[in-house]
């Protein structure tokens, strides 16, 4: 969990440097948030009308206020709701641009034994899919984490504030939803990883038929080649399922443990030193508020699974990003290159454990042309 915060924390410096627009997205989001409290509070205000109870307005002026609330609410709620999506949509698509830009100027400097010593798939599959996936952690998941954050304080101090005993018993169970996050958190980074890993399978068994397909005709080897695709697409389709299926049991506890706060709640709303304390108008704005508190819990834990399978990305680009250059120990710079080229005694070894050429011994004079022939792996593109 520790590496995941640090590689989450070191994504995140990339978008610092758009505060601005972050800032505006997080005060759109704010505004969203209130709309749904003050939503509770009309609902409130229009029971207690019926009710006849606890409203300093007569019905002459709520039938002129509440209108005009509504339509302000949701105009709010809309305006907000794009510049909350906008901004974070905005910032997220920089910080890819600028991943995908270092993890390109990378693969120029990289050291050849580690380029020939990966799959190009793997790599492949690194700037194009897992790039993809951080993009929705630096901008759908910051948009709900922010968004449905500040709508559940919002919500959860407005019913404090109509009743600190109900609201009490809704706390109640929030330790264990926590719980249950922190658990499922660590699912869900296992499964992305896998996932992850087979999508780089797939990249790589596509990218070999394009790249040999006429050798696989040859050969005859279609049904070969259908056999290990279906294999790795097999695994691929089995670790999604496997998220999804983690992702709908935690919905599914998620829900059952706010039911028992709303069953709580309920319970003790039946009590006469409760009811007593409250109005019509003050127990349905609290039910309201209850009910609107639910979708953003629910988005929260599935935010998670997003989250996860974004470190998830993340590591493994950093893990790329972090690996050493090729160092440069040339110190000869040729303008023009004139008469042979001679090898005397060369060897080279991208490793310690194999020796790739040994005791090479050539002359290729001007203008002469050389074909070099061998097997494959013998060395022939390390001569050249």
């Amino acid at each position: 969990m520790k590496d995941g915060y640090k590689i989450y924390l070191r994504l995140l410096v990339y978008g610092k440097p758009y505060w601005a627009m972050f800032s505006i997205g997080v005060i759109a989001m704010l505004l969203f948030a209130v709309t749904d409290t003050g939503f509770a509070f009309l609902i409130k205000t229009l029971t207690d009308s019926f009710a006849g109870t606890g409203t300093a307005y007569d019905t002459q002026q709520l039938k002129v206020m509440l209108p005009i609330a509504v339509i302000i609410i949701f105009i709010v709620r809309g305006v907000s709701g794009f510049f909350s999506v906008y901004n974070i949509a905005w910032i997220g698509r920089q910080v890819i641009k600028l991943l995908r830009g270092e993890v390109y100027n990378k693969f120029l400097t990289l050291p050849t034994l580690f380029l020939d010593r990966e799959s190009n798939a793997e790599l492949l599959s690194k700037v194009t899919y897992n790039i993809e996936q951080v993009a929705e952690s630096t901008s759908n998941i910051l948009t709900v984490l922010i968004r449905d954050t500040l709508t559940i304080i919002v919500l959860s101090v407005y019913m404090v504030y109509l009743n600190p005993t109900l609201a009490s018993v809704i706390f109640l169970v929030a330790p264990v939803i926590a719980i249950l996050v922190r658990f499922l958190s660590l699912l869900f980074r296992r499964y992305s990883e896998r996932i992850q890993d087979s999508m780089a399978d797939v990249t790589h068994a596509i990218k070999e038929t394009l790249q040999n397909h006429r050798i696989i005709k040859v050969f005859d080897g279609q049904d070969f080649e259908e056999e290990r695709f279906s294999v790795v697409n097999e695994s691929n389709r089995k670790h999604n399922m496997k998220l999804f299926s983690t992702k709908a049991i935690g919905d599914a506890l998620t829900i059952f443990l706010s039911s028992l706060g709303v069953a709580g709640v309920v319970y003790v709303a039946t009590l006469d030193e409760v009811r007593s304390s409250m109005t019509v108008g003050d127990f349905s704005g609290f039910i309201t508020a209850m009910v609107l508190l639910m979708t953003p819990l629910k988005r929260l834990t599935n935010v998670n699974a997003m989250i996860q399978k974004g470190i998830a990305a993340a590591g493994s680009i950093f893990s790329l990003i972090d690996e050493k250059d090729e160092i440069d120990q040339g110190t000869l710079e040729a303008k023009r290159m004139e008469g042979f080229i001679s090898f005397r005694d060369v060897n080279f070894s991208y490793d310690d454990n194999k020796q790739t050429l040994e005791g090479i011994n050539l002359t290729i004079n001007s203008n002469e042309k050389l074909a070099i022939v061998g097997k494959s792996g013998s060395g022939k593109t390390t001569l050249v």
